[in-house]
């Protein structure tokens, strides 16, 4: 198993005297975290996650992406895979051929992606809320038997967020239990941490804060599912927190060590 963390200052002074912490920094190859790739590559490869061109499932063509610039940039900072959001705007689909489903949409563009990639491409739920001052996919595609079928259809892996599937799970009405358990943990290359956030008025949201017990008991679920655990196909544990503003040093350095020691199966080693 690889352990990855979100760039942050923080994590770089942390790396600085103690290679062990994580094996991969996470971090976006656009806007302001482009500038830090550099030296964030002296001391870990990196995990690219996203170029800037809002890359998802619902576009209507992939002629916004550069893949040689893409694979120029996954190659140069060794990173393993590359993580898609299923995601799908109504505009998106507004644009669709006459006739065609998202599923089927989907499909057709990450199967696309992935043969114009030199690396994998996996597949990450996303969260349905109106409760964001931004626009997010809509209601279809957080559904776990679509996720599922859009999995197995294309043959691809799936990048499990577990922020996401709190947002989506309490819009859906399910338990959040319930919501992983409908979606192909068979197929898991990497799991998103992050600390999720509950609010009376608006539900869950994700914002990428520290892990509380509510989320290391999901991470305990997962560690022990005989889906995720028999499959061989989880690869990468991603914490999601911390950003080029702001993280605390002691706040990565425990999460990371509570992560570790759950998916070592030492799932008492919470401190």
């Amino acid at each position: 198993m690889k352990y990855a963390c979100n760039y942050s200052k923080e994590l770089m002074k942390l790396l600085k005297t103690d290679q062990e912490i994580c094996d991969y920094i996470k971090i976006g190859d656009f806007g302001n975290t482009r500038q830090y790739m550099q030296e964030a590559y002296k001391l870990k490869p990196l995990l690219i996650h996203g170029f800037g061109w809002h890359e998802r499932g619902g576009i209507a063509d992939t002629k916004i992406m550069d893949f040689e610039w893409m694979n120029k940039r996954l190659n140069s900072f060794d990173t393993p895979f590359l993580g898609m959001h299923a995601i799908a705007f109504k505009q998106d689909i507004e644009q669709f051929s006459e006739g065609e489903t998202v599923l089927k949409h989907m499909e057709k563009i990450f199967n696309e992606i992935q043969g114009k990639l030199n690396c994998e491409l996996i597949i990450e739920n996303m969260d349905y809320t109106d409760a964001y001052d931004y626009k997010t996919t809509v209601k279809e595609t957080v559904v776990p038997e679509f996720l599922s079928e859009l999995i197995y259809n294309t043959n691809l892996y799936m990048l499990l967020d577990i922020s996401h599937a709190f947002v989506s799970a309490h819009k859906l009405g399910i338990d959040i239990y319930e919501h992983l358990d409908r979606l192909p943990l068979d197929k898991v290359r990497e799991i998103h941490f992050s600390g999720s956030h509950f609010d009376k008025n608006k539900g869950f949201l994700d914002i990428h804060g520290i892990m509380g017990d509510r989320d290391y008991q999901v991470a305990k679920y997962l560690a022990t599912h005989s889906k995720v655990s028999k499959s061989e196909c989880l690869q990468m544990i991603t914490l999601e927190y911390g950003t080029s503003k702001y993280a605390d040093e002691g706040a990565i350095k425990e999460q990371l060590m509570n992560l570790k020691n759950i998916f070592k199966g030492d799932l008492n080693a919470i401190y």
